[in-house]
Parts: structure tokens; C-alpha cells; sequence
């Protein structure tokens, strides 16, 4: 909620400020309508170059550890089923 000083136009009087020039004028989400659309594009932009990063980590690990051996793989305490496990944490982190 926004206090609008003004005459009155576009807002609700408040009862208690009544032969006052003060208006109460409620307004949206404030957040979302100051940003531009160039913000919000480049905010998209940004937001998709790390999730291709993420990806690209995602794809790099999980093609590493396939490529390994089962000796290999047991000698680092891996099993085959959990390399894209092993993949999507390294990429993504823990949740």
C-alpha cells in the first residue's frame, strides 16, 4: 500500500483524513510492474546460461563415469546404477 499525496484522483479516501488532501492508493505487486521488459528478458537470458551450465556439468560427469571400467568405478566406491545420480548432484547440488 502507497500513500499518494494529491486531489483525490484514483485512490480511496481514507474516513479518518476526510476534508484532508491526503488520498490511500493501493497498487499491485510493485515488484513486478517497475521491472522493464528488457530486465525480465535479461533475466531470462541470465537464468538459461546457468541452467545450460548446469547441464553441460551434468553431461560432462555422467559421460566420465560411464566411460570408466567397473574396476575403476569399484575402486571409487561407485556403482553404475548411481553415476547419473553422482551426475545431477555434482551438476545441481543437494536439495
Amino acid at each position: 500500500m502507497h500513500l499518494a499525496m494529491g486531489s483525490g484522483t484514483g485512490g480511496a479516501e481514507c474516513p479518518s483524513l476526510k476534508g484532508s488532501d491526503m488520498t490511500v492508493t493501493t497498487y499491485g505487486n510493485t515488484a513486478a510492474t517497475s521491472t522493464t521488459l528488457r530486465d525480465r528478458i535479461a533475466d531470462r537470458l541470465r537464468l538459461a546460461r546457468v541452467q545450460w551450465g548446469q547441464w553441460r556439468v551434468y553431461r560432462q560427469t555422467l559421460n566420465e563415469l560411464s566411460a570408466l571400467s567397473d574396476r575403476d568405478l569399484a575402486d571409487l566406491a561407485i556403482a553404475r546404477s548411481n553415476i547419473p545420480w553422482i551426475a545431477m548432484e555434482a551438476a545441481y547440488g543437494t536439495k
